[in-house]
């Protein structure tokens, strides 16, 4: 359902970014919410605005902890999700100061700020996924003890109704599993009250709907995005 598309190297407005990736967690996705400072060698931690020499040894920060592509370490590496315009830069541990580095980029600029970045861009093949939605659910789950109980309700009557992906296992323990789940009027007779009962659990329990999560994707981003710089293909 989603498949890889030709990498291509290209300069980009840095405000393209939406999230940076993170080794542990999800990715971060709301960067203007990080404690944004910069911690100069002998100086107080300051959010800016720098002089040319302060925005210099900013930047160099940020390339120094993002310089993960060996041939050319200042080449973000960005996931590029091209159904939702999400763009995510691999990171190596600079997330606050690649945020405020974007941010001050904002500020009375009359030209934007670009990066050199290697785009590996995702894309989504809208026939096979909207087959998908219109039958089936996919959540991602936490242990929940209260969905154990409707879980088994409808393994009772249909053992194989449910398919459950591999764990995810997370720093410190944290598992989440994934849950394939027939929408009712894609099961049994017999089943569908169970069905209904666990999905209204799932919606309780305030699990991630995948699928949902796409379709929100696919159209909320364009209807709050800033102005951006074209990208420069090289």
């Amino acid at each position: 359902m989603i498949y890889d598309k030709p990498e291509y190297k290209a300069s980009i407005d840095i405000r393209s970014i939406t999230a940076i990736s993170s080794w542990v967690h999800d990715p971060i996705s709301d960067l203007d919410s990080l404690p944004e400072t910069m911690r100069f060698a002998g100086r107080e931690p300051s959010y800016g605005p720098f002089s040319d020499a302060g925005m210099t040894e900013l930047c160099n920060a940020v390339y120094q902890e993002f310089g993960n592509n060996i041939s050319d370490p200042r080449l973000f590496t960005v996931t590029d999700v091209t159904w939702s315009e999400e763009r995510i830069a691999l990171n190596d541990g600079a997330s606050r100061r690649f945020s405020l580095w974007r941010r001050l980029s904002s500020r009375e600029r009359r030209s934007p700020t670009r990066i050199d970045a290697l785009m590996r861009p995702v894309a989504l093949n809208e026939a096979a996924f909207l087959t998908l939605i219109r039958d089936w659910r996919l959540v991602l789950v936490k242990h929940n003890p209260l969905l154990r109980e409707p879980f088994l309700k409808v393994e009772e009557v249909w053992p194989d109704g449910i398919f459950i992906m591999e764990y995810e296992l997370y720093f410190g323990g944290r598992e989440k599993e994934y849950w394939l789940i027939p929408k009712p009027h894609n099961a049994p007779p017999e089943v569908r009250a169970r069905l209904v009962c666990l999905h209204a659990q799932l919606d309780m329990a305030g699990v991630s709907d995948v699928f949902r999560s796409v379709c929100e994707a696919r159209s909320a981003y364009l209807q709050v995005r800033p102005h951006l710089a074209d990208d420069i293909v090289w």
